[in-house]
């Protein structure tokens, strides 16, 4: 999925860069649009289900303050080119240089245990967290435990689905699902320090669309380049 929205990300910069006209321009956005939204949600999981879990989350955090610091330098980019003559080009072109890096780049990436496990290559995945946990007896204790667990939540997972038995285990599975859902629930809104970080997501989340940052992100850029390609002046015209 990742290098699937590389490809993506590629391909709407360039499509931009090329293009002449404001369909091209809308198509470009609209692939690069796909990219984001692809990525936004696979890469922390990706994090989440590789890292150790004692850096989890602020592994996750610091993906997002890179998304944060990438929509800084683009901005700086573009006031680099904004006097140049069709600077407007590279500033969306250049887009696709960090995409094809990182497209690079994950090859040198295994697949995450999870996804190991329920593909069965079960050694696979042993090595795969020989390489993220320490290998001394105490890293290989918790390799196997940290396996274990990724086993049976799979197996859980399938039971729950209904993938095995018949069509009245599926209910009942259905059943257990149901109950399981509704306790995981609980957990997080009455345990104290469950219920604060979803409080704080909760309200980061809101507080970042609220405040309108992506609307005149998104729209304004796109006018911009709008109106660039209609040879108008954004500032005298639009």
């Amino acid at each position: 999925m990742i290098l699937v929205a590389d490809i993506l990300f590629i391909l709407g910069a360039l499509l931009q860069a090329w293009t002449s006209t404001v369909g091209g321009m809308i198509a470009g956005r609209s692939i690069v649009g796909a990219a984001v939204g692809s990525a936004s949600f696979v890469v922390p999981l990706y994090i989440s289900e590789l890292s150790p879990s004692p850096f989890r989350g602020r592994l996750v955090v610091v993906s997002s303050l890179f998304i944060t610091g990438g929509q800084v330098v683009a901005y700086i980019v573009g006031w680099l080119f904004s006097e140049k003559l069709h600077g407007w080009r590279w500033m969306v072109g250049l887009g696709s240089l960090p995409a094809a890096i990182q497209f690079v780049m994950l090859f040198l990436l295994p697949e995450t245990p999870r996804y190991l496990v329920k593909a069965g290559q079960i050694q696979q995945a042993r090595k795969v967290l020989g390489r993220v946990y320490k290998t001394d007896e105490n890293g290989t204790k918790l390799v196997n435990a940290v396996l274990r667990r990724v086993e049976k939540e799979i197996e859980e997972e399938e039971d729950a689905a209904g993938l095995r038995g018949t069509h009245d285990m599926a209910k009942s599975a259905w059943r257990a699902k149901m109950d399981r859902i509704q306790d995981n629930f609980s957990q997080l809104v009455a345990i104290g320090g469950n219920r604060r970080a979803l409080i704080i997501a909760c309200m980061l989340q809101a507080f970042q669309q609220l405040c309108g940052f992506v609307s005149l992100f998104f729209s304004g850029s796109l006018t911009v380049y709008m109106c660039t390609l209609a040879n108008r002046s954004f500032f005298d015209d639009c």
